[in-house]
């Protein structure tokens, strides 16, 4: 037992004493302890950083003892001292570190671009929680990419010596503001600003002592929000007439309509605007004023306040001929007077147009179309606005053939494949819209996902549109949608989708119509009656039987994917087992649809026996939308009738297009 002891005693002490004869004999040796950074120190080379060395407490503790016993408030300053030492060595290494990673071998040029997006990103997003990110107006103003100016030390120099980061000039902010007039020189400052009269005083001070001092530096004049008045104020009594030769980008939108002719007033005082290539503002009401040269992009945005407008039709055409490199142009009408001109007038062609929105009364889209020509494939959006009674097709007659021949002469690869039907109602009166979207012969919209993955891009390539119409009577509103969808080349079209409920159309004569497209692949019905539909589908010619010669064809000969998300089956006599007859019908014939999607929250009363589902299942490929809270599927049994399609009851009530001829039911 006592041998025991003596061996954990003698363990114990050597531990204890081990440490403390380890440096008392690095210390007599005269070794320091910073041996063991030598490495690093060479691999720093001449980089300047001072010499590391590392410090123990003991090493404190002996040169306390050494000086005869120092006082604890000596030994706090020399630890203090030993640690920032400590602290600068590690932030000299931190740095060589730094130099040696891959980002830092990144180009300038690619670190600002870097930057420039980030930025962007920063004044995008409106949820970036963060000091520098202040609410105003009802925006964001985003301050918070500032940030990369703490990250690097390479990061702020670049940054602090690029210009361009530092244009856009926060007039709400005071300090930063003078910082970032500081720091763009030699850069062109871009002004992003609101002027209202509830506008801070010193702000609004700010930013007429910049525009001032460098207005003839401007690179984009942008005033967003503001009052006409505010506006007509700031250009007619504190700046005086300047040369702006930078200037690329002018955009200028108000909060409401105002009589007053603002772009006059700005063109009075913004001179020699040689590099000017955007313009967005309100309306004009002169078309020679001299902003209107070289532009590339052209936006009037709030047409209603030109209705005093008294520019001649020959005056707007040689305004287009001054910008024959026009690649943007939308006009918010009304932007020509009616009356027409009574000399004959020169088209004018725009062979880089790209981007055309015309809204305005038929006179004024037919004159347009009639006298400016661009390329078929350019993307157009054509509103018409009518504002008489009994609206008719023979109305918007005159623009429907010069629309037509632009949509037959476009190129093979932007033809539009897509089409998406609209009718909505504006305060008592009602509108019709056609969409169109350029793809090719994709599956998006073939495989059951969401209406918008059913088209490449959320802006058409065509949109034509009538509003603000009254329609008296179903005969008219049935020509009408019927003479706007004939528009469209028949042939070219793949996929035909319903947005919402159809209130203006007869469901029976809008599937006769799509019944006959000879390269329909998807139909998404929306909130229509598809019972027409089935009707449709039904109609297949057996092999051996003539007697009914006007089914020569079999309906939708190329649908493969059939979407009834938003029917309401239980608004009719519509049910899975009449569907599932139609489709096995069309089935032995080689005829689609292959795959179906249903909405099982909408096929109607309870019924607990899925087996009509199970044989569906076996005959398409069918995707079953279901609720999350539903407790059980639904299906409407009205069972096995071998009743003709033409004999079924819709039981869509007094209100269907198809049983009593007025609006159809949702």
């Amino acid at each position: 037992m006592s041998l025991v002891f003596f061996i954990v005693f003698g363990i114990l002490v050597c531990a204890k004493l081990l440490p403390r004869l380890t440096h008392s004999s690095l210390l007599s040796s005269g070794k320091s302890i910073d041996w063991a950074l030598a490495p690093i120190q060479r691999g720093l080379g001449e980089s300047g950083t001072q010499h590391l060395v590392l410090v123990t407490p003991l090493q404190l503790t002996s040169s306390k003892s050494e000086s005869g016993g120092s006082s604890n408030e000596e030994i706090v300053r020399l630890a203090d001292l030993r640690v920032a030492d400590l602290r600068e060595s590690i932030r000299a290494l931190n740095c060589h570190r730094n130099d040696h990673i891959p980002i830092a071998k990144l180009p300038v040029e690619v670190v600002t671009e870097i930057f420039l997006i980030h930025q962007q990103n920063c004044r995008n997003c409106e949820t970036v929680k963060n000091p520098l990110c202040l609410r105003y107006k009802k925006t964001v103003v985003s301050l918070a990419w500032i940030g990369v100016t703490h990250v690097y030390r390479r990061w702020r120099e670049i940054a602090l010596n690029f210009p361009g980061l530092w244009v856009r000039i926060p007039f709400h902010n005071r300090k930063w503001a003078e910082k970032m007039e500081s720091r763009c020189h030699p850069s062109f400052p871009v002004v992003s600003a609101t002027c209202y009269s509830d506008v801070p005083k010193p702000e609004a001070q700010r930013l007429k002592k910049f525009l001032k001092k460098h207005l003839s530096r401007v690179q984009v004049l942008d005033f967003d929000h503001s009052s006409p008045r505010s506006i007509a104020n700031l250009f007619q009594n504190h700046l005086e007439p300047t040369s702006v030769p930078h200037l690329s980008t002018l955009r200028l939108l108000t909060a409401w309509s105002s009589n007053l002719d603002l772009l006059q007033i700005v063109n009075s005082r913004l001179l020699n605007t040689v590099s000017l290539r955007e313009l967005e503002f309100p309306t004009t009401f002169r078309w020679d004023l001299s902003l209107f040269n070289g532009l590339t992009h052209l936006k009037l945005v709030n047409g209603s306040i030109s209705d005093q407008t008294k520019a001649s039709h020959r005056e707007f055409l040689d305004a287009l001929r001054r910008m024959p490199t026009l690649q943007c142009l939308h006009l918010n009408g009304p932007f020509l007077p009616e009356a027409p001109d009574a000399s004959s007038l020169e088209p004018v062609h725009l062979p880089n147009l790209r981007d055309l929105l015309v809204y305005d009364t038929v006179y004024i889209i037919d004159f347009f179309l009639r006298h400016v020509n661009f390329p078929p494939a350019t993307r157009t959006t054509i509103h018409c606005r009518y504002e008489g009674l009994d609206f008719q097709l023979a109305h918007i007659s005159p623009i429907l053939p010069p629309l037509k021949e632009i949509l037959k002469n476009r190129p093979q690869d932007r033809k539009l494949h897509h089409i998406k039907y609209n009718d909505f109602p504006t305060s008592g009166r009602v509108g019709l819209s056609f969409q169109g979207w350029i793809s090719s012969d994709h599956t998006a919209g073939l495989e059951g996902g969401e209406s918008n993955a059913d088209f490449p891009s959320s802006t058409p390539d065509f949109t034509f549109s009538v509003e603000q119409c009254y329609l008296e009577s179903l005969e008219n509103s049935n020509q009408l949608a019927m003479g706007i969808f004939e528009l469209l080349p028949q042939d070219d079209i793949f996929s035909f989708s319903i947005d919402g409920h159809v209130r203006h159309i007869s469901c029976v004569v809008l599937a006769r119509k799509l019944a006959q497209l000879p390269m329909l692949k998807a139909l998404s019905l929306g909130h229509i009656n598809s019972a027409p539909i089935v009707v449709e589908l039904a109609k297949v010619r057996q092999p051996d039987d003539d007697s009914s010669p006007q089914w020569s064809m079999a309906t939708f000969p190329a649908l493969q994917y059939l979407d009834f998300t938003g029917f309401h089956f239980q608004d009719t006599h519509l049910d899975l087992t009449t569907l599932y007859n139609c489709l096995k019908k069309r089935s032995e014939h080689g005829l689609g649809p292959g795959r179906l999607r249903v909405n099982l929250e909408r096929l109607g009363y309870a019924y607990e026996d899925t087996e009509i589902e199970l044989l569906l299942e076996e005959l398409v490929e069918v995707v079953w939308i279901r609720d999350i809270e539903t407790s059980h599927r639904t299906l409407n049994a009205h069972s096995d009738s071998e009743d003709s399609p033409e004999d079924w009851d819709f039981g869509c009530g007094p209100d269907c297009f198809y049983c009593n001829g007025f609006l159809a039911h949702p």
